[in-house]
């Protein structure tokens, strides 16, 4: 049972899990099995912390130790007060994890005692070294920082040889350690080195999960600059993950549309009547074909449209954070990139089409050089025409949003672009779609907003 609900967890599949869940809590009932019944409210907390819902969470995790405890197998019971322990530090019930963290302490030491009573020397270290973690945690966040620098000394002398999934928990809890007692430097240190570990691992999406962290401490260092980079990659890279199974989906359709053809070509020396058969199933798949990948298309769009927004507002908090980074410590170029910004945010000189670098440059008091250099450092290595275009084509999102009735052509020439093909290629090579599609998707965005 515990395993085939996992399984349905990891595939997403929350309703079947907490069917499957359901009906092993009846059996369990029907036969007054104790286990049966701890194991079934384990899993149902397990299913409530996949949902954030942590109050239901650790009221189920309470009734299976409160079973648990009545059976001589300690495993799962071990296992639901490190689940248990999870969730009242998300919750930030850091009090009750301390407390939790102790009970779940005693419990291996008493197992350890008495296995090694009846001549058996249990391994514990993955046990004790996941233990040490959350007492770690519930200690520094309960304001003991002595007592949970020594708890993750012990943590990382029993997770020496332990796998790569240890190692990824010992490098978070350091980071958060280390974070909240103000040593940035060190927090971003095991942060870095625990995204080294989780991409080589191959897991893709706890890694961008740790960039973030690291995004956090990089603002909270006073490097608002990195930060604002840093966040920006984790969106970028968190929307082509998304896109992944889209692809995929695509990839399929074609595959399977590729095969029918063969047959097709196969089956086509057959009789008429035959013939005739291959045609009509064959209009019927492509029809049904043209129906799933439109649908597919306009789901596509959708993504891509959400993707487009977010990156619009990565660009308004990348702006902001460079605006609140203190002067003395940005570069010459980074203040002239800063000014920038400002010049083309409060009087859009982009607007104009002949606007051009010489004239740019002038207006901020510099030279077409140091402009350019401006740009090439702090906007990942674009020039000057490309950089305006970016605005141009971030301004125009707004705009399609924004102004439904305006024409569509009409909102290219209000950001500057003076030839209608330049707008729309740049458009789709920048938004994955034309200006039109972009404007249907918003509107119906509006729509459902309404509703």
């Amino acid at each position: 049972w515990e395993a085939k609900i996992e399984r349905y967890l990891h595939a997403g599949k929350t309703q079947t899990a907490l069917k499957e869940t359901q009906l092993m809590y009846d059996d369990a009932k029907a036969h007054n099995n104790n286990y049966g019944l701890g194991v079934s409210a384990h899993s149902l907390g397990v299913i409530y912390q996949t949902l954030q819902r942590y109050d239901l969470a650790i009221q189920s995790f309470d009734e299976a130790v409160e079973r648990l405890e009545k059976e001589e197998n300690v495993s799962l019971l071990l296992s639901t007060y490190n689940a248990l322990s999870e969730t009242l530090d998300a919750d930030h019930q850091f009090d009750r994890m301390l407390t939790v963290a102790e009970q779940w302490k005693v419990t291996i030491d008493d197992y350890k005692a008495g296995a090694e009573a009846r001549g058996h020397t249990p391994r514990l270290n993955g046990r004790y070294m996941y233990c040490y973690l959350a007492l770690t945690v519930a200690h520094f966040q309960t304001g003991n920082i002595a007592q949970a620098e020594q708890y993750i000394k012990i943590a990382e002398e029993l997770a020496k040889g332990r796998s790569l999934v240890s190692q990824f928990k010992l490098l978070h809890i350091k980071t958060r350690l280390y974070e909240h007692i103000g040593q940035y430097d060190k927090a971003i240190e095991y942060a870095e080195e625990n995204y080294e570990k989780m991409i080589g691992f191959g897991d893709n999406v706890s890694a961008l999960t740790v960039l973030e962290n690291k995004a956090r401490i990089l603002r909270k260092a006073d490097r608002g600059m990195d930060a604002a980079l840093t966040y920006e990659y984790v969106m970028a890279a968190k929307d082509s993950l998304r896109n992944l199974d889209m692809a995929a989906q695509l990839d399929e359709l074609r595959t399977i549309y590729e095969v029918d053809q063969l047959l097709l070509e196969k089956e086509v020396s057959k009789s008429r009547f035959t013939i005739l058969l291959i045609i009509i199933v064959s209009l019927v798949l492509l029809l049904l074909g043209y129906i799933i990948y439109n649908t597919q298309l306009k789901r596509k769009n959708r993504i891509l449209y959400e993707k487009a927004r977010r990156v619009q507002q990565a660009e308004t908090h990348t702006d902001k954070a460079l605006e609140a980074v203190p002067e003395d410590t940005l570069s010459k170029e980074q203040m002239l990139f800063r000014k920038l910004n400002n010049l083309l945010r409060e009087k859009l000189p982009f607007t104009d089409p002949k606007l051009d670098r010489k004239e740019l440059a002038d207006m901020l008091g510099t030279n077409t050089t140091y402009l350019a250099n401006a740009i090439k450092d702090c906007a990942k290595g674009m020039t000057v025409t490309e950089y305006l275009n970016k605005v141009r084509l971030l301004y125009v999102g707004n705009l399609l949003v924004d102004t439904p009735k305006h024409p569509v052509d009409a909102v290219g020439e209000d950001a500057g672009f003076s030839s209608r093909s330049t707008y729309y290629r740049l458009f789709r090579d920048y938004y994955g779609m034309s200006p039109t599609e972009f404007r249907n998707i918003s509107k119906e965005k509006n729509k459902k907003g309404e509703v």
